[in-house]
């Protein structure tokens, strides 16, 4: 994942593929009017969600026998502003779930486990709280570049004024050797003009001693 826009940053992602979950979950993202694109493995799901998604909803049963680590892989390297929101759909359970489904759970980092069966509005409502959650971390992510782009622009103007004034130095050095070589005297006069700033050559001319001073 990269820290530039991504051409689906606002769609969901949804991963259910068994029954008609994925037909009713999609028909109430779209309802919402979000984009919604579905997957037909977790495979796929990681591959889409390298063009961008503000949301990911998978059913528990989709990780079974799934290549886990893949999506796990992803979920950690995500940029720093980056914390992808999933909505895990789940089987209602008498039972405290197993070790191994609770670290496939933890492992998803920002996630959230529904119960089915679930009503429409339920779903509507916990989605339009992670696309929320996930425009914040999109304002984020701007605001970074936007740093980022200030920063680079900072150093090139540092650069530049470091080379022209080495560029000034070395065209100051240039004129103090061509008027040693011809024995030519300077003077100038600098704000608020209380004194007349003579080099030694000028000085010379003016039969001054190099310690002469002249002021207004």
């Amino acid at each position: 994942m990269t820290d530039a826009p991504a051409a689906h940053d606002g769609r969901v992602l949804v991963l259910a593929p068994h029954g008609r979950d994925a037909a009713v979950v999609a028909a109430v993202m779209a309802g919402e009017g979000h984009a919604t694109q579905v997957c037909g493995s977790l495979a796929e799901l990681v591959g889409q969600l390298a063009d961008g998604a503000g949301l990911a909803i998978v059913t528990e049963e989709s990780f079974h026998h799934a290549d886990l680590p893949q999506l796990y892989r992803w979920l950690q390297q995500q940029p720093p502003w980056s914390d992808l929101p999933l909505i895990v759909l789940a089987t209602k359970q008498a039972a405290r779930r197993s070790a191994s489904a609770l670290t496939v759970l933890e492992g998803l980092g920002n996630s959230v486990l529904l119960e089915r069966p679930l009503n429409a509005e339920t779903l509507a409502s916990a989605a339009r709280s992670a696309l929320r959650s996930r425009r914040r971390q999109y304002q984020t992510r701007e605001h970074l570049a936007e740093q980022a782009r200030i920063g680079r622009e900072n150093q090139r103007l540092y650069d530049a004024g470091r080379a022209a004034m080495a560029q000034a130095a070395r065209a100051r050095e240039t004129l103090a050797l061509a008027l040693d070589a011809a024995e030519l005297g300077t003077f100038h006069c600098p704000m608020p003009w209380q004194e007349i700033v003579w080099n030694d050559t000028c000085k010379r001319h003016f039969w001054l001693p190099p310690e002469a001073r002249v002021d207004f």
